[in-house]
């Protein structure tokens, strides 16, 4: 089992450069090979394996791999390949931002392996889980695992991927938590055991080895770590998820010299990355550039720009639920209303994204938007709102071990203690600004400190301090400026080059269609010297044109045939119904009326069949409202209008229209519909307020006195289920027979009331109409439930 699980895990990373290259065809196969297989276990394996492809190229394809691969194990008791399908779960809930239910799949998997006694699956599992910790920013629950697990796997596994992957894992959450060179020093290590081994690793690691320099403030050295994973992408043969987020990276770092010539080059690697988003069907990355796109526009003062890419990226979250990046468009739309000084507007939006991370525990940008908020009522010179919330700012760094936040901090307490005069309290914060970075490695808020230590000293008295804080600070300054001269240099080198590239690729374009052009010459010559073969292809074609066209009208005929004959099965259908169901109540009634009419009742009989006659005359007029309504769907003639609509809403108008008829049998209703969430399905709200009107009738009708009607509603597999459960009659396994051969049938109800199964008929077609699907579970004598399946969004949204 160990081996089964080392192999699995390294499938994904170990691929080699010619496999890459041709992994599309590699997965054809793989699919191929599902076919022929006949043991369950090897079914499971080569689900788990494609699942592991996929991650990189198709989450989709990926989830229904891995639930394949679940069930079989789970159903053939196979925990191994368990373990592994629910550790890919957690990889594909992770990447989707739904971080619950990955650490839910984390944990079975963890569970399953320790179960299993495996090791390695354990180690493995338990990287994972620091490293989604690492991703909602619990700092310390990261560190405590990775404290565990490294020493582990450097004494039983030095030598393999996994201890590369470990290393990777730490300089990962160091660079989160700040600690920027700490996170290179790991970042290296973990390249090194590579030793280009691991390819696909290796990106990752230049990856972020490029994000830390860019945090440190070294952009020249992000741009080269940066092109060298955009390299081995190239390299691999086959764009994979994974380049969307290089490219973006690249996009960003450009945008962070603000100039013009670096935005046109920053617009371009997110136009390629939007591609790649589009192609795999990535809305959260594609969220994402949009929203980067927009900091672009902010970083340049089009502020209206800026704004309408986060509309866009608003509507798209909003229709996805993406919580986390709903959260940062509202972060990113509060900044920009700060800088347009609309203050109360950020402030709205800055409570809204509060509130959407908390409820992803998100904790580092719940610090974020507190300084915001701290911003907002400073902008207005009220210090007291804004010292309270920068002080929020840090006890959330101080309890999720943000240093960097914390460090921030610290700086917006000294700088609103400054505009206040309060130099002292400014001092104060200024020290502990200084510990933190020192303590910490922060390097790049060093400066910034002694800056604010040297104004705060000399704001006192204390020119000595002052000044020793002073040097240090223009010594720094000095030493950066002259290592930004020579970046920029050798950007502006690069960006040379860059064009360059771009005029060479435009010159072999032009070459290239000089040489397309004296192609087609020969081509017209070659076409003029076999005129005779173009000649007796013309009449060839000619000939084929009118077999064609007499075969395409054959087939309009039959089509046409098909056509009569459905609407004679009609007909005969419609005349049997009218023939069997309707001429009984009429018959009924005509013997009644030649009683009453021959005077052989006494009054009080007569009063009771006016009754019967009143009941019966109403049930038949439900009869020949639902006749037509079926007789509509059949023709086709009812006019289709599918739309997005609240579930909750039509049952409480159905349940509403209902209500006094239940009230009259003491039949009482019971839903879900205190929930807060919405549901939605994607049908044609009209017809489906006639199914359910049908089958909560139905439930009225087969339920006896004092019995119970619930209407519960869910979501699941992008299918929203409606269940109507009663506690009546049910129905027998000959009725149910009919009902599942769309048979009508005459039943009674628990109080004498007629009915003639057309109803069900009609909610049987209209929600197939609706792309849906309607089932029932019955028990005779303990009751029946209808369930109603309706997609909750178009077929090619």
């Amino acid at each position: 089992m160990r081996i089964a699980s080392a192999l699995l895990l390294l499938l994904y990373f170990l691929f080699p450069l010619s496999v890459w290259g041709q992994v599309l065809e590699t997965i054809n196969n793989l699919e191929k090979e599902l076919a022929f297989i006949a043991l369950h276990k090897q079914k499971a394996i080569k689900h788990n394996e494609l699942a592991y492809i996929l991650l990189e190229i198709d989450l989709a394809k990926a989830y229904t791999h891995t639930e394949k691969a679940l069930q079989i194990a789970q159903k053939q008791a196979l925990p191994a390949q368990e373990a592994e399908s629910y550790w890919i779960l957690g990889q594909i809930y992770c990447q989707q931002q739904r971080y619950s239910p990955s650490h839910q799949a984390f944990q079975k998997a963890l569970y399953t392996f320790r179960k299993e006694r495996d090791v390695l699956g354990e180690q493995k599992t338990c990287l994972e889980v620091a490293m989604l910790y690492s991703r909602q920013g619990l700092n310390l629950k990261a560190d405590s695992i990775l404290t565990k697990v490294l020493p582990i796997l450097k004494n039983s596994y030095s030598q393999t991927f996994f201890y590369a992957y470990s290393y990777y894992c730490v300089g990962v959450h160091t660079l989160r938590k700040g600690d920027q060179t700490i996170a290179i020093d790991n970042l290296m290590s973990a390249f090194r055991l590579c030793e280009d081994k691991y390819d696909l690793l290796g990106a990752r690691i230049q990856n972020a080895i490029g994000l830390a320099y860019k945090n440190l403030g070294f952009k020249r050295l992000a741009l080269e770590h940066y092109l060298k994973a955009l390299k081995i992408y190239d390299t691999l043969g086959i764009e994979l998820r994974g380049l969307t987020v290089t490219l973006t990276n690249v996009g960003n770092l450009y945008v962070h010299w603000q100039d013009s010539l670096h935005y046109d080059v920053a617009f371009k690697y997110y136009k390629r990355a939007q591609k790649l988003a589009i192609k795999y069907q990535e809305t959260e990355q594609y969220i994402d550039i949009m929203n980067n796109l927009s900091r672009m526009y902010l970083a340049q003062k089009k502020y209206d720009f800026a704004l309408t890419y986060l509309d866009s990226c608003q509507l798209l979250a909003q229709g996805k639920v993406f919580l986390l990046s709903l959260a940062h468009i509202k972060l990113q739309r509060a900044n920009i209303y700060i800088q347009t000084k609309a203050t109360a507007k950020a402030r709205r939006e800055l409570w809204e994204a509060i509130a959407l991370y908390k409820k992803q525990k998100s904790m580092k940008d719940v610090a974020i938007c507190c300084a915001l908020l701290g911003h907002s009522y400073r902008q207005e010179k009220d210090y007291a709102q804004a010292i309270t919330y920068y002080l929020k700012m840090e006890n959330l760094a101080k309890e999720g071990a943000f240093y960097k936040e914390l460090s921030i901090a610290y700086s917006h307490l000294c700088h609103v203690y400054f505009e206040q005069k309060d130099c002292q309290n400014a001092l104060q914060y200024a020290l502990k600004k200084q510990d933190v970075n020192e303590k910490y490695h922060l390097e790049p808020f060093r400066p910034d400190a002694w800056a604010m230590l040297a104004k705060a000293d000399s704001c006192q008295g204390n020119y000595q301090s002052a000044l020793k804080w002073y040097r240090r600070y223009v010594h720094y300054k000095d030493s950066v400026d002259r290592e930004q001269r020579y970046q920029d240099t050798q950007e502006l080198q690069h960006l040379y080059d860059f064009e360059n590239q771009e005029k060479e690729s435009l010159a072999l374009k032009k070459q290239n269609a000089w040489q397309k052009r004296d192609l087609t010459n020969q081509l017209i010559m070659l076409v003029l010297a076999c005129a005779l073969l173009v000649f007796v292809g013309l009449i060839s074609f000619i000939t084929l044109y009118f077999y064609r066209y007499q075969k395409h009208k054959n087939q309009q005929i039959e089509a046409h045939n098909r056509e009569l004959e459905d609407a004679n099965a009609f007909k005969t259908k419609l005349i049997s119904i009218i023939a069997h169901d309707l001429r009984r109540p009429y018959t009924n009634l005509i013997g009644t009326l030649q009683l009453i009419r021959e005077g052989v009742l006494d009054t009080e009989e007569q009063q009771t069949l006016f009754t019967a006659i009143e009941k019966q005359t109403t049930r038949t007029h439900e009869f020949i409202n639902n006749l037509l309504l079926w007789a509509k769907a059949q023709q086709n003639a009812f006019k289709f209008q599918p739309m997005l609509f609240d579930v909750r809403l039509l049952i409480h108008h159905v349940l509403e229209l209902l209500k006094h008829q239940a009230e009259e049998k003491e039949v009482y209703f019971c839903s879900d519909m205190g929930q807060e969430q919405e549901m939605y399905a994607y049908a044609d709200m009209e017809m489906m307020k006639i199914v359910v009107f049908n089958l909560v009738t139905n439930a009225v009708k087969f339920t006896p006195q004092k019995g119970n009607i619930c209407i519960t509603q869910e979501i699941e597999n992008n299918f929203a289920y409606i269940r109507i459960k009663d506690t009546g009659v049910g129905i027998s396994p000959e009725n149910q027979r009919k009902l599942l051969e769309k048979r009508n049938f005459y039943t009674s109800g628990t109080a004498g009331e007629s009915g003639f199964g057309l109803g069900l008929m009609i909610c049987y077609d209209f929600v197939a109409m609706n792309n849906g699907e309607l089932s029932f579970e019955s028990k005779v004598g303990e009751g029946t439930t209808f369930i109603i399946a309706l997609p909750t969004q178009a077929e090619d949204a």
